[in-house]
C-alpha cells in the first residue's frame, strides 16, 4: 500500500491527511478536525464525550475511524483517521458554533445531490455549467494523478472546505 501524507491548512491550523492507495480515498486525522472545529485543548476527550452524547457515531466509530499510519516528529504513530464520508458523520455530532457554517454547507451539497437524482436534467445542465468555467481556467502543464487530485481536499483560509475538481 503506497500512501502520500499532507498537511492541510484550516485557518492556519495543521489537519494531517493521508491517501491511502488500496482505497483510493484520502482520510484525515480526526484529532486535527475536532480541535480545528471546536478549539478544544484537549481533543482526544472531546471525541469521548461526543461519543457518549451520540451512540449512534459511537456503536459504528472502529469502521468509521480506522487506525491509520502518521508521520509524525517522533516517527510513525497509529491515529484515527476518517475519510471524507466519515468525516462527515463524525461533523454532524460536534456541537460547536465553529461547526456550524461547515454544517450548512454540508446541507447545502446533499439537498442539491437529491435535487439532482430527482431531476436528472438538473445534473446535465450543472456538468454543462462547470464544463464551461473549467475550460475557461488554466489546467496545470502535468498532473501526477488526476484520481488523486480529484479528490485531493484543499483546506483554504477561513472556514472553506473545497474539493478540488479536475
Amino acid at each position: 500500500m503506497s500512501d502520500i501524507e499532507k498537511i492541510q491548512l484550516f485557518e492556519d491550523k495543521k489537519i494531517r491527511t493521508v491517501w491511502v492507495e488500496k482505497e483510493e480515498k484520502w482520510y484525515f486525522v480526526v484529532e486535527d478536525v475536532i480541535e480545528v472545529l471546536t478549539e478544544s485543548r484537549d481533543p482526544k476527550q472531546y471525541v469521548k464525550r461526543m461519543k457518549l452524547r451520540d451512540p449512534e457515531l459511537s456503536k459504528g466509530w472502529v469502521q468509521i475511524v480506522p487506525l491509520l499510519s502518521i508521520m509524525t516528529e517522533g516517527g510513525p504513530q497509529k491515529m484515527r483517521c476518517a475519510n471524507i464520508e466519515g468525516m462527515f458523520r463524525i461533523i454532524q455530532s460536534v456541537s460547536s458554533k465553529k461547526a456550524e457554517p461547515f454544517k450548512r454547507w454540508m446541507a447545502q451539497v446533499a439537498a442539491e445531490r437529491i435535487n439532482q437524482m430527482i431531476d436528472p436534467e438538473r445534473s446535465f445542465d450543472q456538468a454543462i455549467a462547470l464544463a464551461a468555467a473549467l475550460s475557461r481556467r488554466k489546467r496545470p502543464s502535468t498532473i501526477s494523478s488526476p484520481r488523486k487530485n480529484s479528490l485531493s481536499p484543499s483546506l483554504k483560509n477561513n472556514s472553506s472546505l473545497e474539493i478540488a475538481a479536475l
